[in-house]
């Protein structure tokens, strides 16, 4: 926060370090080249912080006495505490302190970003409560300013959402505005280019309003886009399953119903957050249909991924029980073809962004944001791997037998030079009759006596390279 001085220039107190016991103020007569005023020690007899975060300006009405609220804390991140510090004289070097806020409680990681107004001939702190499974900002009253506090409003009370350094100035009319780092918010380029440079100090939004406004297209535009990516890589996988599975239907009945239920919810939502203007109330319900979204996300790719993995892993097992696959072991290019065609990747992402949300971890947003991306990435690869599996199946199937013609997965398909078009094919008696005998013929252009259907694995077999 930057204040003045009756020295008629800018004061602003910051943070010097993730880790350390100080702060530093600075001051400037144009708000733009700033000169370092003071370095203030947060070490006393009282407490020895590790951490000490976001100093806050504050002049006391009733005192007449400037003081800084600081959050420190004795551990690594946490748990913190705010106290205060007041200045000794107009110089602003000279600082006595410091002194706790009394009432506020520093279970899990206590609070930060305490920023203090007064009202009514009270005191009122606005903080953020940083204890994993919050994440927002609450509100406190006092009647001095070291306290006892009081909360009178926790938790998500306005439908901000996780936000943290609120700071509060007062309108011309005499109402209050509160300003604060909506860290989870999602964005877009496209936005941050139109609200701080396109249109920089022409909207009549402030930036941190005007970034979320309802009423542009590329706020809207951005939701709907990511969330059409997500529907459509659902969908492929869903595709997907349902072919693995010989295309039976009912295997994916389920996730069918959960994508269903995830496009509802996430409809909801997004109409909600387009119809929303800003107005808290609406943004609470926007944000108790959208908590749901991600969840439902991940277990309808458990059940796809789940399913594909079953059925690469049963085909591998089938495979080394006819013959087809000499090695018992799993190899490299078998988990590649599992992580690849089961879309193994995308599930992963999802899992930690419900965990983190779970938490309410600020890695959340960096996670969740990676989510387009990778569902680019992955049903691409999933993409290409079908094609040439399919590609490499083209091929002339033998079918002078009556019955089933079965092939071996078209990843097992494949040469070991560029002359070698050898594919494996199986032929079975039709279904229901007395199977004699399976009959195996090999397609290699180099065999040049292997014409009987006969074949057993004890004939010989002349070739240009030997004996087979």
């Amino acid at each position: 926060m930057v204040t003045t001085s009756a020295d008629g220039l800018y004061y602003i107190a910051y943070t010097t370090n993730w880790s350390g016991n100080n702060f530093a103020i600075a001051s400037s007569s144009n708000l733009q080249t700033w000169t370092l005023k003071a370095t203030i020690s947060t070490s006393s007899s009282v407490i020895n912080p590790v951490n000490t975060w976001a100093p806050e300006f504050f002049k006391d009405p009733k005192t007449g006495k400037i003081n800084i609220i600081v959050s420190l804390s004795t551990g690594s991140y946490g748990p913190f505490l705010p106290y205060a510090f007041t200045a000794l004289d107009s110089t602003l070097i000279r600082w006595s302190g410091p002194t706790v806020l009394s009432g506020i409680s520093n279970a899990g990681l206590g609070y930060i970003d305490t920023f203090p107004v007064y009202y009514n001939n009270q005191y009122h702190i606005f903080a953020k409560a940083e204890t994993n499974g919050k994440k927002t900002i609450e509100h406190a009253v006092a009647s001095s300013l070291t306290g006892p506090y009081s909360f009178v409003q926790t938790g998500n009370f306005a439908g901000w959402g996780q936000a943290e350094g609120p700071c509060i100035t007062i309108l011309p009319n005499g109402r209050f505005r509160l300003f604060a780092d909506g860290y989870s918010s999602g964005v877009s380029i496209s936005q941050y280019l139109r609200v701080y440079v396109l249109e920089l100090g022409e909207s009549t939004l402030p930036p941190s309003l005007s970034i979320l406004d309802t009423k542009r297209w590329d706020t809207i535009a951005n939701m709907i886009l990511q969330a059409i990516m997500v529907w459509l890589g659902d969908i492929l996988v869903i595709y997907r399953t349902y072919i693995v599975w010989n295309r039976k239907l009912w295997v994916i009945i389920l996730p069918l119903v959960v994508h269903i239920a995830y496009i509802v919810v996430n409809g909801i939502s997004i109409s909600l957050f387009a119809r929303s203007g800003l107005d808290p109330d609406t943004i609470q319900t926007t944000y108790t249909w959208h908590q749901p979204v991600y969840p439902l996300v991940l277990a309808q790719n458990i059940i796809t991924t789940g399913l594909l993995c079953y059925k690469i892993w049963a085909q591998h097992r089938s495979s080394i029980e006819n013959g087809a696959i000499q090695n018992n072991g799993l190899s490299l290019g078998y988990f590649s073809q599992m992580i690849i065609e089961s879309a193994m990747i995308y599930t992963v992402v999802l899992f930690v962004v419900v965990v983190l949300g779970a938490i309410d971890h600020p890695a959340k947003t960096l996670v969740t944001f990676s989510l387009v991306p990778t569902s680019g990435i992955v049903f691409v690869l999933l993409s290409v791997r079908v094609h040439f599996s399919g590609t490499a199946q083209k091929t002339p199937v033998n079918t002078r037998n009556t019955g089933n013609t079965s092939r071996f997965p078209p990843w097992f398909a494949g040469s070991s030079s560029a002359n070698d078009s050898a594919t494996l094919h199986v032929s079975a008696t039709a279904n229901g009759a007395d199977v004699v005998k399976t009959q195996i013929t090999f397609q290699r252009s180099d065999f040049q006596d292997c014409s009987d259907n006969s074949l057993s694995r004890s004939k010989s077999c002349k070739s240009s390279e030997g004996t087979s």
